[in-house]
Order: C-alpha cells, then structure tokens, then sequence
C-alpha cells in the first residue's frame, strides 16, 4: 500500500520508484487525477520501471552497489539521490562532474557532508572541488572520466557508488 500522511493512496503497490522525490512527484499526481475525477486502475503503478539514468541500480553485490543517475545533472537531484541511497555503514562514492551548469550549492552543504569520497572531472570540477574542501569530503580531480574509471578502487568495505551530474557512462566490467 501507498501512504502520505497516513492517508491511503493506493492498494497493492509495490515501490519501484526510488526516492520520496519520487513519491512527492507519484503523490501529485494521484491528487490531480483524483481533483480530475480520473480513475486509475489499482495496478498501474506495479509494472512501471524507473527510465534509464534516473537513479537505476546497476550493480549490487554483498560489499558495492551501483547507481546510476547521470540523467539527473543539478545539485537537487544529487541532494534527492544522496538521501536515497544513504545507508548507514555504507561508503558513498560519487562520480560526477561534466559541465558547469552554474547551480547555487551553499544550500546543499549538509547533504554533501554524506559523500565519502567525491571522484571528479570535466568543466565543473574545480568549482565543486572548491567546495567540498569547505565541507571536508575529499576528492580527487581527474583529466578524463575514462582515467577516472581506470584508477577507480574500490575499498574492501560496503560501498554505494553513484553515477551523477551530466556524465555519460561506459560499459564497466567489475
């Protein structure tokens, strides 16, 4: 069953969405169908799947997991993926970078704190470098996003590893 508020939206579902943005969106919409007078069959929601690069699990194992959520290219869907995917014992790996877009992040820094370590690269880098420096997440700044995948090791603990901020994403074999 799907709640808000402890108000009953739907039986039978099933969460595919990742996210209480996600939900928030999913909430809206069943209120405007709702104010709509249109009826959703109760199913409709259990067979949707997630589009490609918005937050998709692409790897899991006992020891990594790997999302990714390269469609998603501002500081807000960083902040809405960080809190999703935050696990507490779990390092959080970020791989981002790509084009400056300019974004505000001095709103962000307390949900930035939850990266453990920030892999680098692209037109944006410094400036984000910049300021995880002022939040004490270490990072590493790469020429490439192929030298960065190269040199990328992975530690022996659990770790999360999310794909983020206008990158594309080449075929990995772990």
């Amino acid at each position: 069953a799907l709640y808000y508020h402890d108000n009953l939206l739907m039986n039978n579902y099933h969460q595919t969405l990742m996210g209480k943005h996600n939900l928030y969106n999913l909430w809206f919409c069943l209120k405007v169908c709702k104010l709509l007078n249109v009826t959703l069959k109760e199913n409709i929601l259990n067979g949707f799947s997630i589009p490609t690069f918005r937050l998709n699990k692409i790897y899991e194992d006992d020891n990594l997991t790997i999302y990714n959520d390269s469609k998603s290219t501002n500081v807000y869907s960083l902040c809405s993926a960080l809190d999703t995917v935050n696990d507490p014992g779990s390092l959080i790996y970020w791989i981002g970078g790509g084009k400056d877009r300019n974004d505000d992040w001095s709103g962000y820094l307390d949900v930035l704190k939850n990266i453990d370590y920030a892999f680098l690269f692209g037109e944006s880098s410094k400036r984000i470098s910049l300021l995880l420096e002022t939040i004490n997440v270490p990072y590493k700044v790469y020429s490439t996003l192929d030298e960065l995948i190269d040199e990328l090791i992975i530690l022996d603990k659990k770790t999360i590893i999310l794909f983020k901020i206008g990158l594309y994403i080449r075929e990995i074999s772990l």
